[in-house]
């Protein structure tokens, strides 16, 4: 559960009949704000690094190699639980043919995009 506090403190003080001048400060603080967190991230290991682009990296990343989840690769499941394998044969995940390098070396790669949107990690404070 997200908290905060906000806080301002000031003096005002006339100086003729037509001007005024005030000295405020204010502030303002929260905790647990929730941010979005990857599940399926890329491992750092495979990052790039440097402030020039790396097009080996990003080339070999990008490439395609034949999909480890592929139907073709679990013909079993026809016989052993064909409502199983029926849904699988209507996901595309399942029926495409080449993956790119970068999606398999990622945590989950049979799951894209997964993230958890309920991570209480973060603070904002200005003053």
């Amino acid at each position: 559960m997200t908290s905060g506090q906000r806080w301002r403190i000031g003096a005002q003080r006339e100086l003729t009949k037509t001007m005024m001048a005030e000295v405020a400060y204010l502030g303002s603080y929260s905790d647990d704000i929730s941010l979005t967190q990857r599940l399926d991230y890329l491992p750092e290991q495979y990052w790039a690094d440097g402030l020039v682009r790396n097009d080996a990296i990003a080339n070999a990343l990008n490439a395609t190699v034949p999909n480890p989840f592929n139907i073709r690769n679990f013909e079993f499941l026809r016989t052993q639980n064909p409502v199983l394998y029926q849904d699988m044969a209507t996901n595309g995940f399942f029926t495409a043919t080449t993956r790119s390098v970068a999606s398999l070396l990622r945590a989950y790669p049979h799951m894209n995009g997964v993230n958890n949107t309920r991570v209480p990690s973060a603070e904002s404070k200005y003053a």
